[in-house]
């Protein structure tokens, strides 16, 4: 995995880690991609397909809508190729599990429920 974040409550110590982090990555010829930001939590955080908020010191994490129309759309897709015989079962059992060990992070039990049809 190649994501993170980093929080504290101190905006000058995140400014000096972004420094040595890009002086690390710069060190071995990568760079950090144009999503690499400081910014504030209450306006929430979005990694890994979720967006990561803060409320009354708890936190809230709710799936990102592109999340849940790429999974939609991809279960479809995988659903008709099961149907017309292009992928077995255990292949389209294999597509759906990475989903699903995604999905398991946040509340999203109704949105497998409804959309896994086999």
């Amino acid at each position: 995995m190649d994501d993170g974040i980093l929080l504290s409550t101190d905006k000058s110590y995140l400014k000096q880690c972004l420094k040595e982090i890009n002086r690390v990555v710069n060190s071995l010829l990568l760079k950090l991609n144009k999503k690499t930001k400081i910014g504030h939590i209450k306006n929430g955080i979005d990694f890994l397909g979720f967006r990561f908020y803060i409320k009354e010191k708890r936190v809230i994490l709710l799936l990102r809508n592109s999340t849940k129309k790429r999974f939609k759309k991809i279960i479809n897709k995988y659903i008709l190729l099961l149907k017309n015989n292009k992928i077995n079962k255990f292949e389209y059992n294999k597509y759906l599990s990475s989903y699903l060990g995604l999905l398991s992070m946040g509340n999203c039990f109704y949105l497998v429920k409804n959309n896994k049809k086999i």
